[in-house]
């Protein structure tokens, strides 16, 4: 599949950012220049993907604009999109939060490839981000008490989602899975296909058909009673 094209990032398209990291960790970040310079503009059209793995080390991407997203390959073979990140969202693979935790998820063997488990990452409108090398973020949290305030809320925040995100696949039937993405996320599920919110629910295209269907009916049903 055709990846990103990527370049050295200008230091005018880093300041916003740079604000936005720095009111997440609460202060200034120290040493900014030497995690900026190596910062890279990625940028594709709808179609391409985004690596979270290259120039032989994990990357850490902060969407800038578009919509892509993210999917693995189930046990049984089928595709499942468990995010769909967007302008302001942070990306990291498997490999990174595997060294921020120091947990050895990656076999030692002396290969240069993707961490097992690593979604793929397509846009689905152009969309550019802005890649940190991802040594240089540990290194800057293990020296400076803002960097590691940042790093933990950016870590909680990732679980957070990831946590409430699994509940509402354990707690919620697929129709109650349907609704609330509706409510929730009503902007989204316009930029997306059917199919994309198929994958994303957990269920068959055929089957949210009839999900919609049942609910299209329920709210008829509702309104007529008022």
């Amino acid at each position: 599949m055709p990846r990103f094209r990527t370049r050295d990032a200008h230091p005018e398209e880093l300041l916003p950012v740079r604000r936005e990291l720095e009111r997440r960790a609460g202060s200034a970040l120290p040493d900014w220049e030497r995690f900026a310079a190596g910062a890279q503009l990625c940028s594709g059209a709808a179609g391409k993907e985004l690596p979270t793995y290259e120039h032989d080390s994990p990357g850490i991407h902060i969407i800038t604009s578009g919509l892509l997203k993210a999917t693995v390959t189930m046990t049984t073979g089928r595709p499942r999109i468990v995010s769909f990140p967007r302008a302001g969202d942070i990306v990291a693979g498997l490999a990174f939060l595997s060294a921020a935790a120091a947990v050895p998820t990656l076999p030692d063997d002396g290969t240069e490839a993707p961490c097992h488990g690593d979604g793929k990452l397509t846009a689905l409108v152009p969309t550019t981000a802005l890649r940190f090398d991802a040594a240089m973020t540990l290194e800057l949290a293990e020296r400076h008490r803002a960097w590691s305030t940042l790093a933990i809320r950016l870590l909680a925040e990732l679980i957070l989602l990831r946590t409430l995100r699994l509940n509402d696949h354990l707690a919620l039937t697929a129709e109650e899975r349907y609704l609330k993405v509706l409510r929730d996320e009503s902007p989204l599920v316009r930029r997306i296909s059917q199919r994309d919110l198929a994958l994303y629910l957990g269920v068959t295209p055929e089957a949210l058909s009839r999900i919609a269907s049942r609910s299209r009916d329920r709210r008829r049903l509702a309104v007529d009673a008022d």
